[in-house]
């Protein structure tokens, strides 16, 4: 219901930006409804057919940890190491032996411009063997 909420707001605020009339407003708020309610039945029979294999409505988004080990494990030069991932709200630590400082820069950035992180505190573990 929050979706169809949404979605009609932003096509009745399309409409005043781009001057339509009361009329041509509504029935782009219908439109957007019916999409909306199109899209959830397919997504429902997608999920029956996949046998559960598609995420329900109802489940949790992925939690701030689970957001930036995602990142860094999509980046090859970052994927084998071991990068530890502490969140404290919305302030993430990394911890772990990074060899490169340029691997370690490289996972401070992804961390940092992971939506819902505000700050990333580095706390590199020296590596034992030189």
């Amino acid at each position: 219901m929050e979706k169809l909420a949404r979605a009609g707001l932003l096509l009745m605020l399309a409409g005043l930006l781009a001057g339509c009339e009361e009329r041509e407003i509504a029935a782009m708020r219908q439109v957007g409804k019916r999409a909306v309610e199109k899209s959830d039945a397919l997504a429902q029979v997608a999920a029956q057919r996949l046998g559960g294999f598609a995420q329900p409505e109802e489940e949790a988004p992925p939690d701030l940890a689970q957001r930036v080990r995602w990142r860094l494990q999509w980046d090859q030069k970052l994927a084998k190491l071991e990068i530890g991932i502490e969140v404290t709200g919305d302030e993430v630590r990394l911890t772990g032996v990074v060899p490169e400082a340029e691997q370690r820069q490289r996972a401070v950035e992804l961390a940092e411009s992971t939506f819902g992180v505000a700050r990333v505190v580095a706390a590199w573990t020296e590596s034992q063997s030189k």
